[in-house]
């Protein structure tokens, strides 16, 4: 089909354009779809339009290939099924040409999100656990300043751990029950928790981040300090190269 003008129709079922092959400008502005409007393995080799379409369920599925795609992504996020990965990035790739940036990091996000839940159980898919957590997948700078945060609370914790089984190590505690070892730890740590105490440790763990100090440190805790050190300039470069990728394009 060289061109197709749909735009303002009115489909009222499920509509299916599945193996079709518009080779010119394809327009759905204003379209309205009652239902579903299904695309398997359609090839869209010029423009395809969907300004201001309305549909309670957009899917592209496998083989669907797009040029240019016309839309914006706040449009369709929450309606779009698609589980064909080339798709995805085709559709990236669209809106970066036409300088869409957040549309493109706003689909690329949810097409990683997409491979992880479809990856089996394995060393890929934690590390796109570690990509969400840390960084967005690469997208969003924001998710590495609450991550450094959340690492700020965590070392804070450890902190707060090793002094309560230092006191345990003191008072022999170690060489008793498994189960009297953990009541008596429970104990210390509500206590401490109930006390407020834990903030101390919270401000040490926040100087370690922010100064780099830990020569007031030492033993166990000079040691964790240095691994927070160690997330710190992580997190810092990650932060930098994420930044660097979105302002720069």
């Amino acid at each position: 089909m060289e061109e197709a003008d749909f735009s303002e129709a009115k489909f009222k079922g499920d509509s299916s354009f599945d193996h079709g092959e518009f080779y010119g400008e394809a327009c759905f502005c204003e379209t309205e779809f009652s239902k579903g409007a299904f695309f398997y393995d359609t090839k869209f080799k010029g423009d395809f339009i969907l300004w201001d379409a309305r549909f309670s369920c957009l899917q592209m599925e496998w083989g669907t290939e797009l040029t240019k795609f016309y839309v914006d992504w706040n449009q369709i996020s929450k309606s779009l099924f698609c589980d064909y990965g080339p798709t995805y990035l085709s559709m990236v790739k669209s809106f970066k040409e036409l300088e869409r940036f957040d549309d493109a990091d706003n689909c690329y996000f949810k097409y990683r999100k997409w491979s992880q839940r479809e990856k089996p159980f394995g060393w890929s898919k934690l590390n796109d656990y570690l990509a969400w957590a840390s960084c967005g997948y690469g997208v969003r700078p924001s998710y590495t300043i609450l991550f450094g945060v959340l690492s700020i609370f965590l070392f804070g914790i450890l902190f707060q751990t090793t002094t309560i089984l230092g006191s345990m190590s003191s008072q022999s505690f170690l060489n008793q029950n498994p189960l009297i070892i953990t009541s008596y730890f429970i104990s210390m740590l509500s206590q401490e928790i109930i006390t407020f105490s834990f903030f101390s440790y919270l401000a040490t763990s926040l100087n370690v981040f922010i100064t780099g100090n830990i020569s007031d440190l030492s033993g166990i805790a000079k040691y964790i300090a240095m691994i927070e050190l160690l997330v710190r300039g992580l997190l810092f470069a990650l932060f930098v190269v994420v930044l660097t990728k979105k302002m720069i394009r």
